[in-house]
């Protein structure tokens, strides 16, 4: 464990660290620019997005606490006085590489910063001391990693959390004698070369044991953990084979991942009802483990996972008492066919139930907030859940190919689909989308082949690649008004489609988002400046004499739109016949008064009841669904215009 990590390992526990990488992503190529434009940077802030500003030296986030994130320092101080506010903001973080191979000698932390972030500090050849105040309880992994002359450091009295290499390859680490090192309550690493059975009692007030601190100890024989012990992070005992009993005390709530994979021999394992989060802690690695046969394992009050055989038509009622279940916790059970799932379970982890192809039930309380990735993928003989009335995100593949599901009422609450979350449910015929979800993630519903029917949310913007690709039931598609992006594919071999209606400021559609439609002969673009991929619209995949595939281009396809349109243009590349439409026209205003009204509703309904005939121009007025058809949809859309349920025709 002596050993300095390289920055290369894999960190097990930078949540935070990685978090404030995100809040930076989105923005980091404005602010850039904007620097790039600006070589002198004046002292006043200025606006590069809402939340985003330059002051002084300092670029800075806004927080919605009120409270202020500093993003990156880009001047040339020796001695560095962090501001304890900036514009009336009180500084709380110092995010990810803000101080990177910085110049500065020394820095003082304002009091009031709590968190410091992924490598804040790191690789600094000239930081020499670093003061620290006592409102700082977080720091991330390598945030002063390599900072070689960084001898003098003032840590804060009260941290919690010291994440992995943070102070590694530094003049300070390397001054520390052989044996335990801690900082501040926090135990972070075991300097040096163990003895042959040693035994450990962790100082009392210790609050955590840092990531991978006794990591690959095989000389560690036993340790005492005081009751002081919050948190256990990732790894901390990896590869301690002489460990044989351990006892996590009462407080304890967090167990990181990987905290005890590979200790072998580890056969007495204590741990306490207090541990409310549990990150698969690999304690199927141990004896502790592999002795408890045929029986679903509880960890504390997880139900961490099923150990051996299961019999034929086994249900499970989970303890009441439960309030989590471990990663894979019934992963390839394939002859579990009920569970009953506690309230105080709020979590369906990752790949709990992947594989189990005889589960038909599956019953959970309301409080479940989460389905993680696979939780449920491969479970084929699957055909109802408990409702989802309070789950806010469903991960990837969470129902793939879950071959039984006929239908599923997604909550409004819901903000987060995954990624091919419903991918092969070949029975699913209706999905009820919430109201808040933007984006229809890639592969989500690929190849649901009962699928007849979908309603976009009016709040959608985007359809990923592969989205509904091979959804061969389904007939008519109405987009959301404001959606601006079509994927690759992303309706490919829809073969039953007839009829699409795309709004008009869609600015994408990608390749093939529209092959194989052999049912889909016209298409009206009502706007501009669409952007159309290749083998978009009008082709099929044909097979030869010989069987084999080729692209044919469909000869009953057409297209209608704007003169000088992009989609104009993609029919005169392709040959496709084109339509040009009267630029006067307004979709609604069948009697070309500049209004849209009810006596609009009046002609299309005269003219459905053959007392009046519509000239070209009106019949494209009246066409308010652009399925090339006039028909009581039409009506039906005007009414919901004028009722104001919809904005746009």
């Amino acid at each position: 464990s002596s050993t300095s990590r390289g920055l290369g390992d894999v960190y097990k526990r930078q949540e935070k660290g990685l978090n404030h990488l995100k809040k930076i992503i989105a923005v980091l190529l404005s602010v850039i620019l904007f620097l790039s434009l600006c070589p002198v940077v004046p002292a006043m802030a200025e606006s590069v997005e809402d939340t985003h500003f330059i002051s002084g030296d300092y670029v800075c986030i806004k927080n919605g606490d009120g409270t202020v994130s500093l993003l990156r320092y880009q001047g040339k101080e020796d001695k560095i006085l962090i501001p304890n506010e900036i514009e009336g903001l009180r500084v709380t973080e110092i995010l990810s590489n803000c101080f990177f191979m910085t110049s500065a000698s020394s820095i003082t932390i304002p009091n009031g910063v709590t968190e410091i972030g992924l490598a804040a500090f790191g690789d600094s050849s000239t930081l020499t001391s670093i003061a620290m105040p006592d409102s700082l309880t977080f720091i991330s992994a390598s945030a002063f990693y390599n900072c070689k002359n960084l001898k003098t450091i003032v840590f804060s009295k009260n941290l919690s959390y010291v994440g992995l290499n943070a102070f590694n390859n530094t003049a300070w680490y390397d001054s520390q004698p052989n044996g335990a090192v801690y900082i501040s309550k926090v135990f972070y690493d075991y300097k040096g070369d163990m003895p042959k059975n040693t035994k450990l009692a962790l100082k009392d007030g210790t609050v955590s044991i840092s990531q991978q601190a006794f990591r690959d100890c095989i000389n560690l024989a036993g340790i005492t953990l005081p009751t002081s012990l919050k948190e256990i992070g990732s790894a901390a005992f990896s590869g301690c084979t002489g460990l044989k009993s351990i006892i996590i005390p009462e407080g304890v709530n967090k167990l990181e991942s990987a905290v005890f994979q590979k200790c072998v021999n580890l056969e007495n394992i204590t741990i306490p009802d207090s541990v409310t989060d549990m990150q698969s802690p690999n304690l199927e690695d141990t004896k502790w483990f592999k002795n408890q046969k045929d029986t679903l394992v509880y960890a504390g009050r997880y139900a961490y996972r099923y150990n051996g055989s299961m019999p034929a038509n086994t249900t499970i009622k989970l303890r009441e008492d439960t309030i989590g279940l471990g990663t894979g916790v019934f992963s390839g059970c394939e002859n579990l066919t009920g569970i009953v799932i506690p309230s105080g379970v709020t979590t369906i982890t990752s790949s709990a139930f992947q594989g189990c192809t005889g589960l038909k039930e599956c019953n959970f309380s309301k409080n479940v907030t989460e389905i993680q990735n696979e939780a449920f993928a491969g479970c084929e003989s699957l055909s109802k859940t408990s409702p989802l009335e309070q789950v806010k995100t469903i991960g990837e593949g969470a129902f793939k190919r879950c071959t039984s599901l006929t239908s599923v009422v997604l909550p409004n609450v819901l903000i987060s689909l995954g990624r091919e979350s419903f991918y092969g449910c070949t029975s699913l015929e209706s999905i009820s989308l919430p109201d808040r979800l933007t984006s229809i993630e890639f592969g989500t519903f690929s190849f649901c082949s009962s699928l007849s029917k979908i309603e976009f949310p009016y709040a959608v913007r985007y359809i990923s690649d592969y989205a509904f690709m091979g959804c061969s039931s389904l007939q008519a598609i109405s987009f959301p008004e404001y959606l601006l992006d079509i994927g690759e594919s992303a309706f490919n071999q829809c073969s039953a489609l007839e009829q699409i209606k795309l709004p008009r400021d869609l600015q994408r559609i990608g390749a093939n988002a529209f092959f194989d439609c052999k049912k889909l002969k016209n298409v009206l673009f009502p706007g501009d400046n669409t952007e159309i991929g290749d083998y978009a619209f009008g082709f099929y995949q044909a097979v030869s004499e010989y069987g084999d595939n080729y692209i044919e281009k469909d000869s009953d396809f057409f297209m209608s739109g704007k003169d000088g349109s992009a989609a104009q243009q993609y029919a005169q590349e392709h040959a496709i016949p084109f339509t040009v439409l009267d630029s006067t026209v307004i979709s609604g205003d069948v009697d070309g008064n500049g209004e849209i009204n009810t006596a609009d509703v009046l002609m299309i309904q005269k003219h459905l009841s053959k007392i009046i005939e519509l000239n070209e121009e009106q019949k494209a007025a009246a066409d308010t669904d652009g399925n090339g058809k006039i028909e009581m949809n039409d009506v039906l859309q005007i009414q919901k215009f004028l009722a104001k349920i919809i904005d746009v025709l």
